[in-house]
């Protein structure tokens, strides 16, 4: 018998022919050596058959996810894609994926008001997912800083009010003036 040379990239072939070499000292030192890189590649392939059926369900969940705006579809789509990058590095498609769940969620989070979710979510290294970052961030600050106001404002009302500068009118008239000024400065913040 001639082993003739192969330029397959088959792992099963190559352990077949490290078997089958003709020098011995090529060849697996044991029966159990060469069983044991026979089950390693039957592993790795149940890995990449596992990894390719998370990335294909979590991709239909993120599609749902983002049709539906659902919070709980949008992390399950995430923990999907990341764990089919742990069960097989390899899997360049789950790693854009995940990316595009990030900036998917971020997004929604960001429409709905939830900044935090939004900073929480997203990876300031990824260009895209940075600019909305930044977006968020400020949005973020923006809202603490017209509750800070508000409070503080809100206080000296009641200040008034107990000292009897203001009557209770005057109070209300100011405090809706103040959560419309609010309310605009919210939109400018989330464009």
């Amino acid at each position: 018998i001639k082993i003739r040379p192969s330029d397959s990239d088959n792992p099963l072939l190559l352990v077949a022919l490290k078997a089958m070499s003709t020098e011995p000292a090529d060849r697996y030192a044991t029966v159990e050596d060469m069983q044991s890189a026979v089950r390693e590649l039957v592993r790795e392939n149940a890995n990449i058959k596992t990894s390719l059926e998370l990335t294909k369900n979590s991709k239909t969940t993120l599609q749902l996810a983002e049709k539906s705006h659902d919070y709980e579809r949008f992390n399950r789509a995430i923990f999907g894609f990341r764990n089919a990058v742990e069960v097989w590095t390899g899997n360049k498609e789950a790693e854009v994926e995940l990316a595009k769940a990030r900036l998917a969620f971020g997004k929604c989070a960001f429409a709905k008001g939830d900044f935090d979710l939004a900073l929480q979510t997203l990876d300031r290294k990824v260009p895209d997912e940075a600019t909305l970052f930044d977006k968020a961030q400020k949005a973020k600050t923006a809202v603490l800083q017209r509750e800070s106001r508000f409070k503080t404002l809100r206080n000296a009302v009641i200040g008034l009010l107990a000292l009897g500068g203001v009557g209770a009118t005057g109070a209300a008239i100011w405090i809706n003036a103040e959560r419309s000024e609010q309310g605009k400065q919210t939109a400018i913040a989330k464009e």
